[in-house]
């Protein structure tokens, strides 16, 4: 009996959608992808079927797309927006803070938070539980700035999240942490192995 031979260019599926019958949902079909099926980490793989590749490029289209938003609406790069509503969300913070909860360099969010004390979006305070750290809170206009930002990027979020149905969202959302767990058990193989 011939074997099917597996391509590495997925077959597209076209599905409309029952909550959105205007919009069309472009899927591979499970028997392509590269990732499923007996022998798939066996199967030499292409560099943008690597998981790791294919979550790279969404993300970075995603940040590219929301940069440009936030520059023409906003004048704020897309750093500059994630440190602005994470000072909103905590009511102030300081940089080490900052550092916690997003995946940045700390020189990047050490000029962002520059660049928004600049444009005078928030203000720093001497943290009087430690003098070497400053906090940082928003000043009226950058409260006014993040009021207005925040429904922008609700809007964004619910597009994205309409072209996925209540289980694809629950699915992905759990996926995504465990990868996360995931990288943080090899990240420690890694550092043992330094």
């Amino acid at each position: 009996m011939e074997q099917r031979r597996r391509t590495n260019t997925p077959k597209i599926v076209q599905r409309k959608r029952a909550a959105s019958p205007s919009s069309t949902v472009q899927e591979i079909s499970s028997e392509e992808c590269p990732w499923i099926g007996p022998g798939s980490s066996d199967a030499p793989l292409r560099v943008e079927n690597f998981i790791t590749a294919r979550i790279n490029h969404v993300a970075k289209a995603l940040s590219r797309s929301a940069a440009r938003l936030y520059l023409a609406q906003f004048d704020l790069t897309l750093p500059e927006s994630r440190i602005l509503s994470i000072v909103a969300m905590r009511g102030g913070c300081t940089a080490r803070e900052i550092m916690d909860e997003v995946s940045m360099d700390k020189a990047l969010i050490s000029r962002a938070i520059k660049k928004l004390a600049d444009k005078r979006l928030i203000s720093t305070w001497t943290n009087a539980d430690d003098r070497r750290t400053s906090l940082l809170r928003l000043t009226s206009r950058g409260t006014e700035i993040h009021e207005d930002l925040m429904p922008i990027a609700r809007q964004r979020q619910e597009a994205l999240l309409a072209t996925l149905s209540y289980d694809e969202r629950r699915a992905l959302w759990s996926a995504l942490f465990k990868l996360e767990a995931m990288v943080q058990t090899l990240g420690e193989k890694d550092e043992r192995l330094d």
